[in-house]
């Protein structure tokens, strides 16, 4: 079952079955007794936020830095706020450091993940809405910003849609001179086309330019959040669509692909995969100290962890019913991963998050968390830091707005 938006206080453990339960514990191997659970943060809407977006915080400083795609300033273009960055205390004291204004204000919504610039230690990051009007995006396509540490904003650029890019997705990253990267979900397309996608940079004077258009299929075609960058320079990500395999959503074409961006634009497909044993819509992408990849990909009740090493040999590491929910990748210390898993599954139906043990030659699963609507419901967002794991859950919580939470394994 999953909690409906309203009323708040919807309760999806007095829905579950014994036999879900059962599945549950079967599942999963026992977690450890030592493990601490905390509701950081519930937002109530308003000016405080609202609905945390995909892959919305960080952690400086010892404060969580994060992003909601709903609340702060009322009076902006959507009734229900465009949106705010606020930090987070790991006691629970928010701070609101910027409300976005939207397009009626030349402003951005909807931010996704903030981030630290290493040069100017501004908080900078892209809106997936807002910005300037155009005839591609009557609400605006979205925009790159910057904010100081007077809580002033300056907006680095606005997209216009194609040739431009549109719907900036996930988490940017920069290089050592303070540029920023990231990718759009559309954009990119010539001949007045709406476009596959793009990678994009922003200077950090603000100029932005387009490492990269998406080509229709066999080319990936809407890459879909964190990008991964290397020492060298090379950039990394996936699309959810596209490649060479041939699978039909209803949506576009192909089943996604793993992708490689050089420092001179020049794109190289990693993977395509074909929607079989390799699965199809792959969503995390994180990187190991030895340049090695791994990521999920979900196909229809199933799914998998995939690995692709520093040579380009792809390889499935996981699979089965608990890799279909995985939309959140964290390497753990010692080896395997922290993951978050989305709702509506049988055996976690407001989300989980769970480790993945080494195992031999496989992993172990272990619950360190069933969420039940009330202390969150859709958890996405995991970083660990200092032992601790700190995430969002898109909906749930006292208010039904999403969550704050912190684990400590």
């Amino acid at each position: 079952m999953k909690c409906p938006r309203v009323p708040p206080h919807c309760d999806p453990l007095k829905a579950r079955s014994y036999p879900v339960i059962v599945l549950l514990l079967t599942i999963f191997a026992s977690a450890a007794s030592a493990q601490v659970f905390k509701t950081v943060l519930s937002f109530p809407g308003g000016t405080e936020g609202a609905e945390p977006p995909s892959a919305s915080i960080m952690v400086s400083s010892g404060n969580i830095l994060g992003a909601t795609s709903q609340g702060g300033d009322t009076a902006c273009s959507s009734p229900l706020g465009c949106g705010l960055i606020y930090q987070l205390t790991p006691s629970g004291s928010e701070t609101v450091l910027y409300s976005f204004g939207g397009s009626l204000a030349n402003d951005g919504a909807s931010p996704n993940v903030p981030a630290i610039n290493p040069i100017t230690h501004q908080i900078e990051g892209t809106t997936s809405g807002g910005g300037t009007n155009t005839a591609a995006c009557p609400s605006g396509c979205g925009t790159a910003y910057a904010i100081d540490s007077d809580g002033q904003e300056t907006i680095l650029h606005a997209f216009a849609g194609s040739p431009d890019a549109n719907l900036p997705a996930g988490t940017s990253v920069f290089d050592t001179a303070g540029n920023l990267y990231g990718v759009s979900f559309y954009g990119g397309g010539l001949n007045g086309d709406t476009g596959h996608g793009t990678v994009f940079t922003i200077k950090s004077a603000g100029q932005e330019s387009l490492l990269y258009r998406f080509k229709a299929p066999p080319d990936g075609t809407n890459p879909n959040g964190a990008l991964v960058r290397d020492a060298a320079g090379n950039l990394y990500g996936t699309t959810t669509y596209g490649g060479s395999g041939s699978c039909n959503n209803g949506f576009l074409p192909g089943c996604g692909t793993v992708f490689k961006i050089d420092s001179s634009g020049t794109e190289t497909v990693l993977h395509s995969f074909t929607g079989g044993s390799d699965s199809q819509f792959p969503t995390a992408l994180v990187q190991d100290a030895s340049g090695n990849l791994f990521g999920a990909a979900n196909n229809n009740g199933t799914g998998v962890i995939f690995k692709l090493d520093a040579s380009g040999n792809f390889s499935v590491i996981y699979s089965g019913s608990l890799a279909s929910g995985i939309n959140n990748l964290v390497l753990r210390p010692s080896g395997g991963f922290f993951v978050t898993l989305i709702s509506g599954s049988s055996f976690c139906p407001s989300g989980c998050v769970a480790e993945l043990q080494p195992n031999g030659n496989g992993y172990k699963p272990v619950l360190l968390k069933a969420f039940d609507g009330i202390d969150g419901n859709d958890p996405d967002s995991l970083v660990l830091t200092k032992g601790a794991l700190y995430g969002t859950t898109y909906q749930g919580g006292s208010s039904n707005l999403g969550t704050v939470f912190e684990i400590t394994p």
